[in-house]
């Protein structure tokens, strides 16, 4: 990310320059079971205090599990073949609706109602990264991904089926990253072809329009919710090796609604997951460039805590998600194959 881009956010709300001691506190480490997986994975929470999370097994086959608050019930396989990593949501209602790319470009997708899973289905499409999900309204979820074209393409879940695909025109070099603003929209970010980021809105009906919002990105961007309504915040490895990030603070559709990029810092591996675990309140996990383990970087409002080394020596991306009451879940791969999951802060 370009630092010139610093002076874009100004005083905004989320500083992301402050790097004060940090008082985050994480708790053990607990294992996902003995199943071997991919290194990233996907979570999703429905209910507080537990989660459903996602991720694609070494035979190519979706895998999934469940969080009880304390303990997993064991990774279970709900078939394939699938490539690239899953993308998990809740919809608002009990469900958590993950997806999936299938070996032959098209998009499948299962659901999970608390007791059991429909089958791993197809709903079409032909795309060519993994898709992101997320929730528009109560019982409607959107996933986006990369279409063959470069632009991005997109079908929407009522709770019973899938719309036909639609396709958004950009130049993209990397499948989109979305989260909710909690208005009824869901907000999508991707890499452009020439490394900055791109954004744009969808309503539940049809896409506003792509800005490109600048910045340097060197890996796919993570959005989450910030828990106010209309709000929501992206991140991306910078050239760098730092992870930054820039919040869309709601309102009209316009590249002047979004703050400027501002660093987090960190040295950061393939990318970072964010989740939301209050109100306006981030937890932003990273796999260290140097160790290799697990770091944690916390916004409690005002201002960045700066990184915190949690532990563990991990592949790929953690996954986190809001677990609800103040707390969120980060789920890492070990070098060995195996998930583990840490709750904090």
């Amino acid at each position: 990310m370009k630092r010139v881009l610093i002076a874009q956010a100004g005083l905004l709300v989320l500083n992301l320059l402050l790097a004060l001691p940090a008082a985050a506190s994480w708790g053990s480490f607990v294992t996902t079971g003995t199943t071997t997986i991919s290194p990233n994975t996907s979570c999703a929470s429905a209910s507080t205090g537990s989660a459903t999370c996602a991720a694609t097994s070494l035979n190519h086959t979706l895998v999934v599990n469940q969080f009880s608050g304390t303990s997993w019930s064991g990774w279970v396989s709900l078939g394939g073949p699938v490539v690239d990593n899953p993308s998990c949501t809740a919809d608002g209602t009990g469900l958590v609706v993950c997806a999936v790319r299938g070996q032959t470009g098209a998009v499948f997708t299962a659901v999970w109602n608390g007791t059991a899973w429909t089958k791993l289905a197809s709903i079409g499409g032909h795309v060519t990264s993994a898709p992101s999900c997320a929730a528009l309204t109560s019982g409607h979820v959107l996933c986006v991904a990369r279409g063959v074209s470069g632009g991005l393409t997109s079908s929407v879940f009522d709770g019973t089926t899938w719309s036909s695909f639609v396709n958004v025109s950009a130049p993209t070099t990397a499948g989109p990253g979305c989260a909710s603003d909690g208005a009824g929209n869901v907000i999508c970010a991707t890499v452009s072809t020439t490394s900055t980021v791109l954004v744009d809105r969808f309503n539940g009906t049809t896409w506003a329009k792509v800005i490109d919002i600048a910045g340097r990105a060197t890996s796919p961007v993570n959005c989450t919710p910030m828990e106010i309504t209309g709000e929501v915040a992206c991140f991306a490895k910078g050239t760098d090796t730092a992870y930054w990030g820039i919040r869309f603070n709601g309102g009209s559709w316009t590249s002047g609604q979004w703050g400027g990029w501002g660093t987090l810092g960190g040295l950061v591996g393939p990318g970072g997951s964010c989740a939301a675990y209050g109100t306006g309140e981030i937890i932003c996990g990273v796999v260290g460039v140097t160790d290799s383990a697990l770091w944690v970087n916390q916004f409690a409002g005002a201002g960045w805590l700066g990184f915190v080394r949690v532990g563990q020596t991990a592949l790929g991306t953690p996954g986190c998600t809001s677990l609800g009451a103040g707390k969120a879940l980060c789920t890492i791969v070990g070098v060995n194959g195996k998930a583990w999951s840490t709750v904090g802060p």
